[in-house]
C-alpha cells in the first residue's frame, strides 16, 4: 500500500470487530490486509471481564523489546496481565473454539439478512446491512451525530422492553451473543420494529 511505502504504521481497531464478529476471525481478514499494530478487547473474555490486548509486527514489538529503561517501551499499569482475565481470555477462546464461534456467526448472519427485507419496509429504516452478527441501519430523518433526540427515545423504548439496544447516533445496530438462539432473534427484529413503531414519523 501507499502507506506502508511510505514507512507509515497500519493499525485497526478489532476491539468491537475481532474473534468473529463480523464473520471472520478479525475483520482485517475480509479486506485481505495484515495491520502493522491491531487493537482487540471485547471477544476477548467474551466480555466476561475487562481486558484488551495490542498485537504487533516482530519487527515493531522486538524495536520496544530491551533490557535497558532507556531504549524499552516503559509503559505498563496496575492491572497488566491480570491473572483472572487472563483465565477468563484463556476459558473464552477455548470455548470459542470448542463451539465452532465462526459457523453460528454465520448462522446469524443468516437471519440478520433474512429479516433485512422486513426492516427495509419500515419508513424510518435506510440502508439496512448486514455482516457477520452484525446488523445495522440507518433512522430516517434523525439529526444528529453520536447522540440524536429520536436515538435516546428508541433506546429508552427498548430498554424499557427488555432489549439491550443502544442506537449510536442516527445508527441502531445490534450485536447478539453468539449463544443467542434463533427464537431469541426473531424476538429482537420484532422489537426493533415494534420500537421503530412507537417512535413514529
Amino acid at each position: 500500500t501507499r502507506a506502508r511505502a511510505a514507512g507509515l504504521l497500519i493499525i485497526y481497531d478489532e476491539v468491537a470487530t475481532g474473534f468473529g464478529r463480523t464473520g471472520s476471525m478479525f475483520a482485517c481478514e475480509q479486506v485481505g490486509f495484515v495491520p502493522d499494530i491491531m487493537c482487540l478487547a471485547k471477544g476477548l473474555t467474551a466480555g466476561a471481564l475487562p481486558m484488551s490486548v495490542t498485537v504487533a509486527r516482530d519487527e515493531i514489538y522486538d524495536a520496544f523489546l530491551s533490557e535497558s529503561f532507556a531504549t524499552a517501551l516503559a509503559h505498563g499499569h496496575t492491572f497488566t496481565a491480570n491473572p483472572l482475565a487472563c483465565a477468563a481470555a484463556s476459558a473464552s477462546l477455548d470455548i470459542f473454539t470448542r463451539e465452532r464461534s465462526l459457523e453460528r456467526v454465520r448462522e446469524i448472519e443468516a437471519h440478520h439478512k433474512g429479516a433485512l427485507s422486513r426492516l427495509s419496509a419500515h419508513p424510518r429504516v435506510e440502508r439496512a446491512r448486514a455482516l457477520g452478527s452484525v446488523l445495522a441501519f440507518e433512522l430516517s430523518g434523525a439529526q444528529g451525530h453520536y447522540k440524536t433526540d429520536d436515538g435516546e427515545r428508541l433506546r429508552d423504548w427498548y430498554l424499557n422492553h427488555g432489549f439491550n439496544i443502544r442506537p449510536l447516533g442516527p445508527t441502531v445496530y445490534l450485536m447478539p451473543p453468539y449463544c443467542i438462539t434463533d427464537a431469541e432473534l426473531e424476538r429482537a427484529y420484532d422489537g426493533v420494529i415494534a420500537g421503530l413503531d412507537a417512535l413514529g414519523d
